[in-house]
């Protein structure tokens, strides 16, 4: 999920892409865990997008293509979810919160 995770004994050295995007937006939105209810972890989407890969690994090597494109649609629908969770966040942060020109920044990021 474009993880580059783990420092020394497990500890998450910030990320790259969306994977920690994932996992940092869930905390604001409540959407940690594997049922998706947890205030901090990993992602719901992150294990999601985990099985939605291993799924299509599957469908590629046995060879059924038109399943896996259906799960790459899948993924990529999966994939927008933090990009609009930052936005909205940003959003809100700027618009509610009149956040100055840091908040400014990352939200034309998204």
């Amino acid at each position: 999920t474009g993880s580059i995770e783990g420092g020394p004994g497990g500890t998450n050295t910030g990320g790259k892409l969306l994977h920690h995007l994932a996992d940092k937006r869930c905390v604001d939105y409540k959407t940690c865990g594997v049922e998706g209810t947890d205030l901090g972890g990993t992602a719901k989407l992150n294990y999601d997008l985990s099985s939605l890969f291993s799924v299509g690994n599957f469908q590629l090597l046995s060879g059924n293509c038109p399943a896996a494109r259906a799960t790459t649609k899948e993924i990529t629908k999966k994939m927008y979810v933090p990009m609009i969770q930052g936005a909205m966040r940003y959003a809100y942060k700027v618009g509610e919160m009149f956040g100055g020109e840091k908040e400014q920044a990352e939200g034309a990021a998204f």
